[in-house]
């Protein structure tokens, strides 16, 4: 018989200790003693039963699961350490993951008693069950007991600042400190950068120029990404820097919110007068910022990216590069070598002048999904039916086979329900999006209006719906404009004139030729590549 061995620890502490190689040596001596092959091992390295992350999307029972509702693993054996090592979660629920699975064919062994579930056993001894709830309700009342004093516990060292013995906790303090015998202990090398970011910014240099600077020298990042002005000004404006500590928590959206105030809690690197002259500077930055009315809205911010690195464009701030689009990534001496920058009016005209009239088909997709939807409704209802009369056959004569026969068909509903579900949730989106041509003509209304800002704005998100992406070529500043997830597209040269143009119904009507239909007019650079992926991407979904 095939086994699927299965290996669960909570945290990265337990890691370190002896439950893995526990668990694999139970469940090798348990298979080894019953014959059973072992056909895959998986392990589930800190994930919480108790919270039920092991079946969330990406977990392996979760996969288990689904691939026993699929039939693809029945007859087969799994091993666990013990049914806690499965769920943790309220009674019931881990009841009904048992009877899910053994249902579906798979039995239950725990190596470390060698108690099993098998479908034969839950539905002719219920004593079984009661025996897992009752084990199932102890495993719940303990990790609840314990979630709630480590919850407890941590409430009450955010708001002290460190831990009941008054030692530093590593988890409240920012990334330029470390503990050092159980106090916070300042990291020199960090704070000097950090040092040299007031400085900067109290000097008159621009956030973006305070992030070039960082960024050319790797010593000065020591978590994952680049500097760029947004999280710059974040460190700015906190007072973490003046030694305090503000306690938070996670809503319920799981976004981080305040609980108390800020409270002196480790040593400052910057002193209060230096503190608010750096607010002074990012006051007057703020009040010297071009508003509105001095500087037109970029209709084509989001959708313009830069050819060489796929990094955003956006329209330059100061006279010289006003009319300008720039990559950021770039700007930001973040990884991006192309020195290209792009005359935005050319651009800009370009797009309004060609994409608001290029013909595109609006239907297909519904229809096409309304067959499918259609198609499946008839295959469900033929699939109940088969399902009502085997349920009838096998109440008079109880066989074996016709059981097997009622669980594949439950799996197999089961499963075209959910996508009837999906498909449905897809085709109301469609009908509540508006159609291509819709927008194009709101986009049209609003051209003779651009030197509105609300319209500009507004054009800005009729272009998002309409646009995927606008690539720009940096060795030749052409751009390839690709419409609605690759269904189409045109390029245009750098001064926004028309140069080629995909023929979005020829793709249509002959998908075996769009690969040549797509080389003859846009060609084979990076824009098409992007183009042909998102149409692919498309067509599969």
């Amino acid at each position: 018989m095939d086994a699927l061995l299965y290996i669960r620890w909570s945290s990265q502490e337990q890691n370190k200790g002896d439950s893995h190689r526990r668990q694999l040596l139970l469940g090798e001596k348990a298979a080894k003693l019953r014959g059973w092959s072992i056909r895959e091992t998986l392990i589930e390295d800190g994930r919480s039963a108790y919270h039920g992350r092991n079946r969330d999307v990406g977990g392996k029972l979760a996969e288990i699961e689904e691939r026993s509702r699929l039939g693809t693993l029945d007859g087969w054996v799994l091993l666990v350490e013990q049914l806690d090592r499965l769920s943790r979660q309220q009674p019931l629920q881990t009841l009904n993951l048992i009877t899910s699975l053994t249902g579906a064919g798979v039995t239950i062994f725990e190596t470390s008693t060698g108690r099993k579930w098998d479908n034969e056993s839950v539905r002719s001894s219920w004593t079984d069950l009661l025996e897992a709830f009752i084990r199932a309700g102890l495993a719940f009342d303990e990790s609840d007991k314990k979630s709630k004093r480590i919850k407890s516990a941590w409430e009450a060292t955010r708001e002290r600042g460190a831990t009941k013995e008054g030692d530093a906790d590593p988890r409240i303090m920012p990334g330029w400190m470390k503990v050092v015998d159980g106090r916070y202990s300042v990291i020199d090398a960090r704070a000097d950068w950090i040092k040299s970011i007031f400085r900067w910014c109290i000097e008159g240099v621009s956030l973006m120029g305070i992030a070039r600077r960082l960024n050319a020298d790797p010593k000065s990042r020591w978590t994952a990404g680049s500097w760029a002005a947004p999280n710059i000004s974040q460190l700015i404006k906190a007072r973490n820097v003046l030694g305090e500590y503000l306690p938070q928590t996670k809503d319920e959206s799981g976004k981080r919110v305040p609980v108390g105030d800020w409270t002196k809690c480790y040593p400052a690197i910057i002193d209060e007068p230096t503190w608010q002259a750096a607010q002074a500077a990012l006051g007057r930055r703020a009040s010297a910022s071009p508003s509105s009315r001095n500087r037109r809205i970029n209709i084509l911010a989001g959708v313009a990216v830069c050819g060489a690195c796929f990094g955003p464009l956006f329209l330059g701030t100061n006279t010289k590069s006003a009319r300008r689009l720039l990559c950021r990534n770039r700007h930001q001496n973040s990884g991006c070598h192309a020195r290209t920058t792009y005359h935005y009016p050319n651009l800009e005209r370009g797009v309004l002048d060609h994409v608001l009239y290029i013909a595109l088909p609006e239907t297909a997709g519904l229809e096409s999904q309304a067959g499918v939807i259609t198609s499946l409704e008839l295959s469900l209802q033929e699939r109940v039916g088969r399902l009502g009369k085997l349920v009838d056959s096998f109440s008079r004569t109880g066989s074996a086979a016709m059981e097997r026969g009622i669980l594949s068909l439950e799996r197999e509903i089961a499963v075209g329900q959910e996508e009837l579900a999906r498909l449905r949730r897809k085709e109301k989106e469609e009908v509540n999006r508006p159609a291509p041509t819709e927008l194009m003509k709101r986009a049209a209304e609003l051209r003779g209006r651009m030197n509105d800002d609300d319209s500009r704005s507004h054009m800005n998100q009729l272009l998002r719906a309409l646009v995927s992406s606008i690539v720009m070529d940096p060795t030749n500043m052409e751009a390839t404009v690709i419409l609605l997830g690759g269904i189409a597209a045109i390029k245009l040269d750098k001064h926004g004139n028309k140069i080629a143009e995909a023929d979005a119904k020829a793709m249509l009507l002959d998908p075996e030729g769009r690969s040549q239909t797509l080389t003859a007019t846009i060609g084979t650079d990076i824009g098409y590549r992007v183009m042909l992926d998102q149409w692919e991407a498309r067509t599969v979904t």
